[in-house]
């Protein structure tokens, strides 16, 4: 899939992570995101500036027929030909990257020693906020 600026007939970007023709296509309230519905069974959202796949929607079992953001732009709708329709959380994350970086090494319950083995680990509690302190 293509997007391009309607006022200059310029190519924008192409979107070409989908396997299956796309069906819909839709941008988010703020104009940053696009959603595409296809018969691949997956629908995709992207960053509209830079191309990037953002999520990949891929629960149901027919076409996705057509995708849609909500009025916030925190959720999106997927009507599908399986005959079900589903509504998916896609709010943009808002912590840094350090945030979730710390969530996630003080949250995991397996880490990676120096030699690449897999283990069972705690949270250092010195280094960890407080589990009510996590959004």
């Amino acid at each position: 899939m293509q997007v391009w600026d309607v006022a200059s007939g310029h190519l924008l970007t192409s979107l070409l992570d989908h396997t299956g023709w796309v069906l819909s296509a839709s941008f988010s309230p703020d104009g940053t995101r696009l959603v595409t519905a296809s018969d691949d069974k997956t629908a995709k959202v992207w960053d509209v500036a830079s191309g990037r796949l953002l999520l990949s929607l891929e629960s149901h079992t027919g076409s996705v027929l057509s995708a849609s953001f909500s009025l916030d732009g925190t959720r999106l709708v997927t009507a599908s030909a399986d005959k079900t329709a589903k509504v998916w959380n896609v709010a943009l994350e808002t912590r840094s990257s350090a945030e979730v970086a710390a969530l996630v090494r003080c949250r995991g319950l397996w880490r990676l020693n120096a030699e690449g083995q897999l283990l069972q680990a705690a949270p250092d509690l010195t280094t960890c906020p407080p589990l009510a302190a996590a959004r």
